[in-house]
């Protein structure tokens, strides 16, 4: 709350009765003075650059390749295939923790 009180020269006591984890609406938000202007991910980053007067910059897409096949043929070597058990867990502690995960309706079984 120090920040956003500083950066968007807010009281920290008004700050507190309209942020602590509220959501807003982007017009919402600007029109209470948490935004400045509505707009995506290229608004932001052109705006960064702009402020720093970043004349040429590029932009690094990562794209996360996790495929639950390959985690499994690389593991199933160093234990024994009928202890899916393990492999879940190995899996679930190298790749899972701690990372958002998405859950469909069903299980893929094999």
């Amino acid at each position: 709350m120090n920040v956003v009180s500083k950066a968007r020269k807010i009281d920290k006591e008004k700050l507190k009765t309209i942020a602590e984890g509220r959501i807003w609406t982007g017009e919402e938000a600007v029109k209470i003075g948490l935004a400045d202007e509505i707009g995506g991910l290229n608004e932001a980053i052109y705006g960064i650059a702009e402020d720093n007067d970043m004349d040429e910059y590029s932009i690094v897409v990562a794209k996360d390749k996790f495929e639950l096949g390959n985690i499994y043929k690389k593991y199933s070597r160093y234990i024994k295939m009928d202890t899916k058990d393990l492999i879940k867990e190995k899996i679930f502690k190298d790749y899972l923790y701690n990372k958002p995960v998405t859950y469909l309706p069903y299980d893929v079984l094999d």
